[in-house]
């Protein structure tokens, strides 16, 4: 694992739908983060300039409002739109019996209709200038906002722009308030049955949020502002207003006024041209144009990783798994967010078992995603939080034993104390032979040198050489450790719950191997979800050793009744190939070994492992495809009573 920051990049593209580009693009800062925290990845979401909402749609123009906001305008079928929030034009008693709002209904289901009835049935008539929100249903959003615009009375003509501009501002007032909302499409209201001037309508819209973004009103978590139409004269008015008002230099007011007087001539003569979006062109767009997620770092494995990970979550058709052992610690106030996050559109469920922890998530594509990527934050923030205290209490251990206290090891969570050594390397040839002779093609192997486990590791074994005479006192053994873990591994040593899953039948501890055949069967046995593969080889204080047991929760007693204990169990005590220690400090990791099976075959979904070889050698820019997720194990066997692994005393599952 390189060091030092990201001085030796490597650039990692991954393609992805305009429908998942929408859904990432209005999560990217959690995006962002989770890459960061998870994979030390930089990643940034890059899309095309022209860019398509649905099948048949074109973004006409686009404008950044201010800071963090863009206005823009496209030409595509409402009912389709993806956004968090559509506006629909209302009338007062919220009948949606044609235009937008008939085909609102009909695309999004009669339970717009039926939920809009029961808003009537309790608050009567909904006011020229106000909003009610509903459910989406089938429609591609989250809310539509009911908004009723004024019917046109040229008698009355500053009364009806005043009305519009009230109705705007309080969609706006809405969507800036809740914290879910990022993206609103908005129509031109008023503008069809209702009769209000097209030119003045759309020009009435677009000064009226420029002018209520340019109060430093609070925009909270809203991303963008969709302008959207699919008929030819509306979405040029819009794009012709957009362009006129939000221009960086301003005209005076006779200059414009004489702008807006050509754009009304135009539509009056159909002398415009609106952009369209032919079969041909959407496919080419698609093709040249594709909406990608780069990511950027040092370490070319952990890119690996991560695109894994982003992908096994884009393929999630209404069900994700996460298994993932941090979910063990997590208390009262992780499981009251999570509580929060679930809704009527996702559900959360956990399975905890011996020896791993799983949420299950349903619902929603988007707002699944979206649940999963905070879920998967919460996780980060645990490991770190968990492995930060068990540093500190691995300093003070050293320092009650030493009567020292140990250099901090502050830089710990950035691997400073791994080393990336040759393949050709003479101390780890003997090794590489084993590895490939199990079917592993060896990718990287680096040395760790971790001075305050090594500090604690030695202080143990110097406490174990008086009682393990005549027995060798420790010995080279390997263990496979999940990715999320190796970090963890690396700072503050083996856990129990950092290894892969195995069914304790030797007792409720820290589980080895001498033999690497041992290591891939297990990894045989489970799904070859995982193009690379992470084993640790450690010095291991085995001592003094019997068979173990599955009610094992530390070692057992050197005789019965003896104060004495032995320091391991094993599997077979004549020829032992798997050994159990019960105390963290026993085991020293010395090098991390990163793999490819050579035995699967390559799948056009996957790279293979030479493939993989070549890449980490030569260190060249990958892109891949889709990647299938993980399924959940069989359920294993309860923990043996009395065991260490505490149970969290807060579950979703009440």
């Amino acid at each position: 694992m390189q060091t030092g920051g990201f001085e030796n990049n490597h650039s990692w593209q991954i393609p992805i739908s305009l429908n998942d580009f929408r859904i990432l693009s209005n999560n990217e800062s959690l995006l962002c983060e989770i890459f960061e925290k998870k994979f030390d990845c930089l990643s940034v979401l890059e899309s095309p300039v022209q860019e398509c909402n649905s099948n048949n749609s074109l973004i006409i123009f686009r404008k950044m409002l201010i800071p963090g906001l863009e206005l823009s305008v496209w030409n595509d079928d409402l009912t389709r739109h993806a956004v968090d929030v559509v506006v629909n034009a209302a009338n007062e008693d919220l009948l949606h019996c044609g235009g937008l709002a008939g085909a609102l209904v009909k695309a999004g289901g009669y339970e717009i209709q039926r939920e809009s009835n029961l808003y009537i049935s309790h608050h009567g008539k909904l006011p020229v200038g106000e909003i009610a929100v509903t459910e989406a249903y089938q429609l591609p959003c989250k809310y539509i906002i009911h908004a009723v615009g004024p019917l046109w009375n040229v008698a009355k003509r500053e009364e009806c722009i005043h009305l519009l501009e009230v109705v705007i501002k309080n969609i706006l007032n809405y969507v800036t308030n809740l914290p879910n909302i990022k993206t609103v499409a908005i129509p031109a209201i008023s503008s069809g049955i209702f009769a209000f001037p097209l030119v003045l309508c759309t020009k009435t819209i677009v000064e009226t949020i420029s002018s209520y973004f340019q109060d430093k009103r609070p925009i909270g978590n809203l991303k963008e502002i969709h302008l959207v139409s699919n008929e030819d004269p509306t979405v040029y008015a819009f794009q012709s207003v957009s362009e006129l008002i939000l221009k960086e230099n301003k005209l005076e007011s006779g200059a414009f006024a004489k702008e807006i007087e050509t754009i009304e001539s135009k539509l009056k003569n159909y002398n415009y041209k609106v952009p369209q979006m032919t079969e041909a062109k959407i496919k080419s767009e698609v093709r040249t144009l594709s909406t990608t997620i780069n990511l950027m770092g040092s370490n070319l494995e952990k890119i690996t990783e991560a695109e894994a990970w982003i992908q096994r979550i884009l393929t999630s058709q209404e069900h994700h798994i996460i298994e993932n052992n941090n979910i063990f610690y997590l208390g009262k106030k992780e499981y009251d967010n999570l509580s929060r996050l679930q809704n009527s559109r996702v559900s959360i469920s956990e399975t905890i078992n011996a020896e791993k922890a799983i949420f299950e998530i349903k619902g929603c594509r988007d707002d699944l995603i979206e649940v999963v990527m905070n879920i998967e934050l919460v996780l980060c923030e645990v490991q770190e939080e968990r492995t930060r205290k068990k540093e500190d209490a691995l300093c003070s251990w050293i320092g009650s034993r030493t009567n020292q206290q140990p250099k901090s090891q502050d830089g710990m969570k950035e691997n400073k104390f791994l080393k990336c050594i040759g393949l050709e390397t003479a101390e780890i040839q003997d090794r590489r032979k084993q590895f490939e002779n199990c079917g592993l093609r060896i990718l990287k192997v680096e040395k760790i040198d971790n001075r305050n486990l090594e500090t604690a590791f030695q202080n143990t074994k110097k406490m174990m050489e008086p009682r393990t005479k005549g027995v060798p006192l420790s010995q080279m053994l390997f263990q496979r450790v999940p990715y999320q873990f190796c970090d963890v591994v690396c700072r503050v040593g083996f856990q129990r719950m950092y290894s892969m899953s195995y069914e304790p039948k030797l007792g409720a501890g820290i589980y080895f191997t001498k033999n690497l055949k041992c290591v891939m069967h297990k990894t045989k046995e489970t799904s070859v979800k995982d193009k690379l593969i992470y084993i640790f080889e450690a010095e291991v204080l085995t001592g003094s050793s019997c068979k173990g047991h599955p009610s094992n929760i530390v070692a057992p007693p050197l005789h019965p009744g003896d104060i004495d204990s032995h320091d391991s169990v094993v599997d077979i005590v004549s020829s032992p190939e798997t050994f159990v220690i019960f105390n963290t400090m026993q085991a020293l990791p010395k090098y991390l070994w990163t793999c490819a099976q050579d035995y699967v075959q390559p799948q056009s979904t996957m790279l293979s492992s030479q493939h993989l070889s070549n890449v980490f050698s030569s260190g060249i820019h990958v892109y891949q495809t889709q990647f299938k997720g993980p399924s959940p194990y069989q359920a294993l066997r309860g923990f043996p009573r009395g065991s260490s692994v505490d149970y969290p005393p807060y579950h979703l599952n009440k």
